[in-house]
């Protein structure tokens, strides 16, 4: 969970890495934000949010969603997911 502390109009990016079908959606306050439900690892949404509020990203398909550890032959393993929020105004 996420806990916005001021009011205001936010920017919010994800990006999920997995090697399978994937749905996921931002939740507000524990409600889905409909502009937020992307069909695929990333998605991102625009949103005036009121302070104190709850974000969360949730895997909204009926399995779980494996993320695999991996460093792509490097020394050092990678971020597989992340979430950005960026208050705009």
């Amino acid at each position: 969970n996420i806990i916005i502390l001021n009011n205001g109009f936010y920017k919010i990016s994800y990006y999920v890495y997995t090697n399978q079908s994937a749905q996921f959606a931002l939740y507000l306050n524990g409600s889905v934000i409909l502009d937020s439900v992307y069909n695929t690892s990333n998605g991102m949404c625009l949103k005036n949010l009121p302070a104190n509020s709850n974000i969360t990203l949730v895997n909204t398909t009926n399995s779980p969603v494996i993320i695999p550890v991996t460093n792509n032959n490097g020394i050092y393993s990678g971020i597989n997911a992340s979430i950005l929020v960026e208050r705009i105004a």
